[in-house]
């Protein structure tokens, strides 16, 4: 059932891509008039879908399984599945997450419409 649920999570986060994929080139003003919510969602859908695959993957081999979105890719890194610095740029986007999700502070949308392009890059 593993290789199955494995398979079904990178195509998730495949989805999540191509849909983000979509907003690369839009404009500040529609971004922030029209799609904001959504791109919002999208980040949101590629953390926790990256953090369900690779804890997906750590509980398949044994390994201790981290607490939070941040530690999760940074285990990741220690583990040597990702690049250190990806790592490092995928434990911040969980602290964006984190702030999309549960309204921490107040959103800056200009700095939200500027990762847009870092998420897909990553």
């Amino acid at each position: 059932m593993a290789p199955q649920i494995l398979k079904q999570k990178i195509e998730n986060l495949l989805e999540y891509l191509e849909a983000l994929d979509k907003f690369k080139n839009i404009s500040y003003e529609k971004f922030r008039d029209e799609h904001h919510f959504a791109i919002e969602r999208l980040i949101e859908l590629l953390v926790v879908a990256g953090t369900d695959l690779l804890m997906h993957k750590m509980s398949l081999e044994g390994h201790s399984l981290p607490t939070t979105y941040r530690t999760v890719f940074l285990r990741a890194g220690e583990l040597q599945w990702l690049p250190t610095d990806l790592s490092e740029k995928l434990a911040d986007s969980a602290g964006m997450r984190n702030i999309l999700a549960h309204g921490y502070d107040r959103l800056d949308l200009k700095i939200i419409y500027g990762s847009v392009n870092q998420f897909l890059e990553d």
